[in-house]
């Protein structure tokens, strides 16, 4: 009975387990300027939005890769897509190039997700809530 059962837990795992990295991500801090949502999917795809609703408005877009590096460690590659309204003429996506790698570790039962980049600029940081 035990060997039938083994197969079975990796079969429905197969089709139904996802990482603990897949979801709808807020950026923490909230500020009065922008909001930051990411979103991640199964198939290590995403979305980094982040809007800027005072002083310069606008919006960045990030196509996102994300890759498990073990030990709830994650590298995400962060690809500049577009930028729209008054941040669009003030900066290009060229210029972020800096943005592109970031190191993740989850957090407080994966509630949260805590990312640095250590480029040109030096070292920066995000923090992320899980939303859904």
């Amino acid at each position: 009975m035990r060997t039938l059962l083994i197969p079975l837990a990796l079969a429905l795992c197969a089709t139904g387990c996802t990482d603990p990295i897949v979801a709808t991500w807020e950026e923490d801090p909230p500020t009065s300027s922008y909001e930051g949502e990411m979103v991640l999917e199964d198939d290590q795809t995403g979305e980094y939005e982040v809007e800027f609703t005072e002083g310069t408005t606008g919006k960045l877009v990030f196509e996102v890769e994300w890759f498990e590096t073990g030990d709830d460690g994650y590298e995400l590659e962060l690809d500049c897509d577009k930028i729209t309204g008054e941040l669009g003429a003030l900066t290009s996506c060229d210029a972020l190039e800096s943005w592109s790698d970031w190191e993740c570790t989850l957090k407080s039962d994966d509630q949260k997700l805590e990312c640095e980049n250590d480029g040109p600029e030096g070292n920066q940081e995000l923090e992320f809530d899980r939303k859904d």
